[in-house]
């Protein structure tokens, strides 16, 4: 296996939890993740009928949400570190998903090696998903 398949089979395994997890409305899901050698944090949203809601508002339970978030940070946070470590390539510190439903279209952006304010960073990011959203791109 190289690099690139093992990292997208994780990647994969977080989209797929949320899958399990979602209704029938949720045309899109966003997945935002920081995590560096002193804390992490995971945060969802997702796009329902060109809004942009949290889980809650989108039909998800907390409860669900918190299932996942602790698979990623308890499991697949430490995977992708032993995959990144055994081909000798940088673990990102921060992850953003989006992954479009009824397509399967999956578009990924990472960053590496920066100091994050996650919440920060975050908010900004739902910020301009949102007005990507009304803008209509």
């Amino acid at each position: 296996m190289i690099f690139e398949d093992a990292f997208t089979e994780k990647q994969s395994e977080i989209i797929s939890m949320f899958l399990e997890v979602i209704g029938d409305n949720v045309d899109t899901i966003y997945v935002f993740i920081q995590s560096d050698e002193w804390s992490a944090m995971e945060t969802c949203a997702f796009g329902v009928k060109g809004s942009i809601l949290g889980n809650l508002e989108a039909g998800i339970s907390d409860k669900d949400i918190l299932e996942i978030f602790d698979v990623i940070e308890d499991e697949i946070i430490p995977e992708l570190e032993d995959i990144c470590k055994e081909y000798d390539m940088p673990m990102p510190q921060e992850f953003r998903y989006v992954y479009n439903v009824a397509s399967g279209a999956f578009d990924s952006n990472y960053r590496y090696g920066e100091e994050l304010s996650a919440l920060e960073e975050q908010q900004g990011w739902r910020k301009e998903k949102s007005r990507q959203r009304r803008a209509g791109t």
